[in-house]
């Protein structure tokens, strides 16, 4: 009578000595995780996984894991210490630094290896991970802070403009309330874009920010330009304007607030257009003489020189003319003894004036 066949099983004593071998459902049928072979051990036992040993398959598997990296070995400890914490503070910081006074992403890349050289090697905050704390961390934290603020305050008033920004029209919008720490207080609670500027688009923007931030019935004032498609006019008695369509979907009364700057701007320009001379012209006239002109700048230096003034370059009007008149004429007045007629030139234009009269 022959011998019985042995039936093998995956022991635990087996699976101490050999702990890259694990069980699968079947006890008679072990997996290498090294090479991935899932063979039989029903015959053997213990010899069935050292012949496995010997094959080819698992030795050249442990042959190319022996010249590769372990991928986590390029990712950052799960331990969080204090040196961590200090090096993470110091990337936000140096990310908020940078939207605090308006630099470009692209900076980042260069300032970060100048850091990361000459003060801490372990820093690194290029302009992907500078975009990802700003976006990520930085932003929904201000959020969160205006939110809380906004939910103590009972009253608010909202500020809505249209800027172009290439082919985008952008709508930021402001809101004012007051409190208790730091009084009253002026923010951006929304910045989005949108297909036109049309009242009814306007209104319906607002409105979505309003619902968002449950500020619909805490809503006392809205603040625009005076232009027709916010209030249509002094009287504010359209229906078709942002004001009154705002002011029909909100419970309370609503104050409509027209940009003071633009009314002063506005009375000042129509007292100026009295004047004898066009102001806007002297200036662009005055500016363009000395634009690109070097020769023209130098003898306005050592004009300024003997005059005992000193030397400011000259100013134009911007895009926003009204917001860049006033700093053109003012730089004007400051340099107006060198740039003024001689009297002798003035006294003969003014004698060559009265005798054509």
């Amino acid at each position: 009578m022959p011998p019985a066949r042995r039936n093998c099983k995956f022991t635990k004593k087996l699976s101490q000595e050999f702990p890259f071998i694990k069980s699968t459902k079947f006890d008679d049928e072990v997996t290498c995780t090294k090479c991935q072979s899932t063979f039989s051990i029903t015959s053997g036992g213990r010899r069935d996984i050292t012949r496995h040993l010997e094959c080819e398959k698992h030795k050249k598997h442990i042959n190319a894991a022996a010249f590769s990296s372990v991928l986590t070995n390029y990712y950052r400890n799960d331990i969080y210490g204090t040196c961590e914490r200090k090096l993470a503070i110091s990337e936000a910081l140096f990310a908020y630094h940078a939207v605090a006074h308006n630099h470009s992403f692209r900076s980042m890349d260069c300032t970060s290896k100048i850091i990361q050289k000459r003060f801490e090697n372990k820093f690194s905050c290029a302009r992907t991970k500078s975009e990802a704390i700003i976006k990520r961390v930085l932003a929904p934290f201000a959020f969160d802070a205006l939110t809380q603020e906004l939910e103590t305050s009972h009253f608010v008033s909202i500020f809505s403009d249209a800027s172009n920004h290439k082919d985008i029209k952008l709508f930021p919008t402001l809101v004012r309330y007051f409190n208790t720490q730091n009084g009253i207080s002026i923010k951006i609670i929304d910045v989005t874009s949108a297909p036109g500027e049309t009242a009814e688009i306007i209104s319906n923007l607002l409105l979505k920010v309003l619902d968002k931030n449950n500020l619909r019935n805490k809503l006392v004032a809205y603040c625009a330009d005076n232009a027709n498609t916010n209030f249509e006019g002094v009287s504010k008695k359209g229906n078709k304007n942002v004001f009154n369509k705002l002011k029909q979907n909100v419970p309370q009364k609503l104050i409509g607030i027209g940009c003071a700057a633009h009314i002063i701007h506005n009375t000042i320009q129509t007292a100026a257009d009295l004047l004898p001379v066009d102001v806007d012209s002297v200036i662009n006239k005055i500016y363009s003489h000395f634009y690109i002109f070097t020769v023209r700048v130098e003898s306005l230096k050592t004009f300024c020189e003997e005059a005992e003034t000193d030397y400011h370059k000259l100013l134009s009007t911007g895009k926003t003319r009204w917001l860049s008149l006033m700093p053109a004429i003012e730089r004007i007045l400051q340099l107006y003894a060198p740039l003024k007629c001689p009297a002798y030139l003035s006294t003969f234009f003014l004698i060559m004036l009265l005798k054509s009269g």
